[in-house]
């Protein structure tokens, strides 16, 4: 199971549908951009992650 296959399966249950995700790949391609935007996920970081990049789209997340 990967990754997408785990955000679908959570999506897929009531409890967790409305939890906001922010995606950390090492592998940041336009596949994985295509998939995050059906996904409804909040935001993509590549790796290595930067804390001031993290911290910025968590605070985005909780504002909105």
């Amino acid at each position: 199971m990967d990754g997408f296959q785990l955000l679908e399966a959570l999506q897929e249950h009531p409890t967790f549908q409305k939890i906001p995700v922010l995606i950390i790949t090492g592998h940041l391609t336009q596949k994985v951009k295509l998939l995050a935007s059906q996904e409804q996920v909040k935001g993509i970081l590549a790796k290595p992650v930067v804390l001031e990049e993290l911290s910025l789209a968590i605070a985005q997340v909780l504002s909105s």
